[in-house]
């Protein structure tokens, strides 16, 4: 039936092919079938962007998008090579472009912090610039500092940035209404890194993922995970039950860290998989998103990987060139991703909530 619905499309029987795919869902409920199902998600997408005209992928930009960031509910700023940042308000049928800022450098990192309120935006020559979202709708500069090496990674925790860059680890804190240096790890084979909500640190090298308690406490590894490629990126849910770790070779690898129940292994990508974020899902469920090399974004199921359940994959194409970032709105309804072709795309992460906006 949900297949069925993709030939009706194609074939401009419009009417038809959307009653099919939202006849496809209702039957799956019915059956109790899988949340996940991905010829019930892809028949319900392709009728939405058809009904929006494609509207969900935007082309502000005018160059390469390598940065994205989740301001709040329906605000993000997305960053690109040629230091153009825009501020964007994401609505059920896409984005709009509320203003921008030029910044006149390639932007690599962007990262909110939603206690302050304060958008940090790296280049690749380590300028820092944090920045705030006024009333109108406007970029507002706040303040401007230099890292050695060129960003890597960056992560906030309560109030204080880290940043990972070729050339060492270094915490930024604010004290008195500014970010000062506070600190800096001479290490410079960090690949990526993030932090968690009680501020234990994973921070990747080469294959591994060594795991901290905290800043500065760098003689204590408590523990050390290891891949057969070297490790892109990595991320761990806010509960800190599950940590997700994408490699060079295409590989996605997931584990219940709390249970120690043996891992989700598999190049789930055909090469290097940039970004990896997990999220509560409306109906909660976490679900981890992957963005790769290849073009693609993967949408899966935590418990159910883990669990060896029936819950499909879901693969969102749309994206021409390799995908550098991926963020989820908070409320875990909505995905954006960031690419070389200059593109920002806006994805429902469920059939549940593509049902619900196909209807409407």
């Amino acid at each position: 039936m949900a297949y069925q619905s993709n030939l009706l499309l194609q074939e401009n029987r419009v009417a038809e092919s959307k009653q099919l795919a939202v006849d496809a869902y209702n039957l799956n409920a019915k059956n109790n079938g899988p949340l996940q199902n991905a010829d019930v998600y892809n028949a319900l997408m392709f009728n939405y962007n058809n009904k929006i005209n494609n509207n969900n992928q935007s082309l502000f930009h005018q160059m390469p998008v390598k940065a994205v960031t989740a301001y709040s509910d329906n605000l993000i700023l997305t960053g690109d090579e040629g230091g153009t940042l825009a501020l964007m308000q994401v609505n059920a049928n896409g984005t709009i472009a509320l203003s921008k800022l030029q910044l006149k450098e390639d932007i690599r990192l962007l990262c909110t912090n939603k206690t302050s309120k304060h958008v940090l935006a790296a280049t690749a020559t380590g300028n820092v610039f944090v920045l705030t979202v006024t009333d109108q709708n406007t970029l507002q500069l706040v303040q401007q500092f230099k890292v050695v090496g060129t960003p890597k990674a960056a992560a906030v925790f309560k109030d204080n940035y880290y940043i990972a860059t070729t050339e060492g680890f270094m915490k930024w804190s604010y004290q008195s209404s500014q970010y000062v240096a506070d600190g800096m790890w001479n290490r410079k084979d960090i690949n990526h890194f993030t932090v968690s909500s009680s501020g234990k640190l994973w921070v990747a090298n080469g294959n591994k993922i060594e795991q901290f308690a905290a800043w500065g406490d760098w003689s204590n590894i408590q523990k050390t995970y290891t891949l057969n490629a070297a490790i892109t990126s990595v991320a761990v849910d806010v509960s800190e039950t599950y940590l997700a770790i994408g490699a060079y070779n295409g590989t996605v690898w997931v584990s219940n860290i709390k249970a120690g129940t043996a891992p989700y292994s598999t190049a789930l990508h055909l090469s290097s998989v940039d970004d990896v974020r997990f999220s509560e899902l409306p109906s909660g469920k976490i679900q981890l998103a992957t963005a790769g090399y290849d073009q693609t974004v993967k949408l899966l199921d935590v418990q159910s990987i883990l669990g060896n359940k029936t819950e499909d994959v879901i693969t969102l194409r749309g994206h021409t060139k390799w995908i550098y970032h991926i963020t989820y709105l908070p409320q875990g309804n909505q995905l954006i991703s960031v690419s070389e072709d200059a593109k920002v795309i806006v994805w429902y992460t469920s059939s549940e909530a593509l049902y619900k906006a196909l209807k409407n």
